[in-house]
């Protein structure tokens, strides 16, 4: 049925009326079969005459290129919807990307972040750590060291113990170590020096302190 089209069919291909094509069924010059009752123009017969395959050679032709064409036009089709499909693939994932992408900045921000406050912590007490040493040794030059009995070397705790004892903000310390200094100088039976170091009484001092130095 393949190479089988109806008379109106060739007709449409061949630009004629179908009385035409009858016509030419008639007087022989188109190839026709009977199929199920109904009349189909062969267009691969080779039973036509020489004078009618002459006249019909262009339109069967015609109908051959015709039926390529569309054929060619149905490839281009699905072709275009494949790349339309790609298209809109290529979409979302460059969407997909600039959110990956966003993500990753928030947490390149976050740790940014992160570093600056460490730093910060640690630049406070590497400060606290220089002030406490300059005054050390500016102590040493000025002044005599207590000397205390052994047995009271346990109740005397530096700065930094003490501060650990009591789980004191790192960002205070700068402000306390100030406080003992202070006091010190003013003669505060709290504090003494040993070991080139400010020390205070562990006996005399507890988290109220902390309270009066930030006071």
């Amino acid at each position: 049925m393949e190479n089988l089209i109806k008379p109106s069919q060739y007709a449409k291909e061949c630009g004629i009326s179908r009385q035409a094509v009858y016509a030419k069924i008639k007087k022989g010059t188109i190839h026709s079969k009977e199929v199920n009752g109904q009349i189909y123009i062969d267009l691969n017969s080779d039973n036509m005459s020489p004078n009618a395959q002459a006249e019909e050679i262009e339109p069967i032709e015609q109908i051959k290129a015709s039926s390529f064409h569309a054929e060619h036009q149905t490839v281009l089709a699905s072709k275009n919807e494949t790349i339309e499909i790609l298209k809109s693939r290529i979409n979302d994932l460059k969407e997909s990307n600039e959110q990956i992408t966003s993500v990753l900045r928030g947490e390149i921000d976050l740790l940014k972040q992160a570093f600056t406050e460490m730093r910060s912590i640690y630049s406070s007490k590497l400060l606290s750590s220089q002030h406490q040493l300059a005054l050390s040794e500016e102590r040493l030059n000025n002044k005599t060291e207590a000397v205390a009995p052994l047995e009271d070397y346990k109740q005397w705790v530096t700065v930094v113990r003490y501060l650990s004892k009591y789980s004191i903000n790192p960002k205070y310390y700068a402000s306390i170590m100030d406080y003992v200094d202070k006091i010190y100088e003013d003669g505060d039976d709290r504090t003494r020096l040993i070991n080139h170091e400010v020390r205070l009484n562990s006996n005399k001092v507890d988290l109220e302190f902390a309270k009066e130095a930030l006071s």
